[in-house]
């Protein structure tokens, strides 16, 4: 018996890593050739670093659903807490009604990179 649940455990482990060979890069699919655009890292990595209790910023940049106080500004970062209990993080919510991305990208030094809230 114990070793038929062995190989049932091996026989799922080799599908989950066929699954994760066949799955694309997600950030080939966010950035591509784009050279403007750098990837630094993935959700794993954010996980990790969360866990760890290391400090993690999280911004939140947009519109008017993004500065709503009850919008997913205020959601995300309730869920984070609850998901990664001992976690450090700082979180900026960096919206402004009646912008768009656009406009986002332009701000983004000013409301973000230096810290502004």
């Amino acid at each position: 018996m114990l070793l038929g649940i062995f190989a049932l455990i091996g026989q799922v482990e080799a599908k989950e890593q066929e699954q994760e060979q066949e799955a694309p890069d997600p950030r080939a699919q966010i950035a591509g050739d784009n050279p403007r655009v750098k990837v630094r890292g993935d959700f794993h990595r954010f996980c990790t670093r969360a866990e760890s209790g290391e400090l993690t910023r999280v911004v939140t940049l947009g519109g008017s659903i993004t500065e709503a106080p009850h919008g997913h500004s205020k959601q995300v970062p309730n869920w984070l807490k609850q998901r990664f209990p001992n976690a450090k993080f700082e979180f900026t919510n960096a919206g402004i009604a009646s912008t768009c991305s656009t406009t986002g990208a332009f701000r983004l030094e000013r409301d973000v990179l230096s810290g502004g809230r």
